[in-house]
């Protein structure tokens, strides 16, 4: 278990089961670690908004290695030349996979599964998938699914 504040980035963090809270991904930002929760921002959740993390205090599961699986379908890709992408939307773009974050009244950004912030992303250069999930590997070839965003229809491995 490791409080938000010791993790690394590119680690997703998952609660325990004292509490209800959803996944949340680390990033890092001018030395401190920040993060976003993995939540529906439709559903009134704060998801996918960034928040300083350097005095969270919860403990968290902490996993670096996981999967992500992509519905490649025409109608969960947003086009690469719309200018208002939405956060929660998993983006794949020159700097490789990333998530789509947006600060209060601010543009929406990328950070990379890495836990990087994606600076040089031009939206123009973006594909966007609206529904995509996070699985963790389970015993037995099986897996667990941690976050899905959008419904589950066909889905490929990214």
């Amino acid at each position: 278990m490791t409080k938000p504040s010791q993790a690394k980035a590119g680690t997703l963090l998952i609660g325990g089961g004292q509490y209800d809270r959803p996944p949340l991904f680390v990033f890092e930002f001018e030395g401190e670690p920040h993060g976003f929760d993995l939540a529906d921002p439709a559903s009134g959740e704060p998801g996918f908004r960034p928040r300083n993390l350097a005095s969270a205090n919860h403990f968290y599961l902490g996993v670096q290695h996981f999967n992500y699986e992509v519905d490649i379908s025409d109608d969960s890709k947003v086009s690469p030349t719309r200018s208002d992408i939405s956060p929660g939307l998993l983006v794949v773009s020159k700097a490789g996979p990333c998530f789509a974050v947006r600060e209060k009244n601010r543009d929406t950004f990328f950070i990379s599964i890495a836990g990087e912030i994606s600076s040089d992303v031009e939206v123009a250069d973006v594909v966007g998938f609206s529904r995509w999930r996070i699985t963790i590997p389970g015993p037995n070839d099986t897996s667990h699914i941690v976050y899905e965003a959008g419904h589950d229809q066909n889905t490929d491995s990214a």
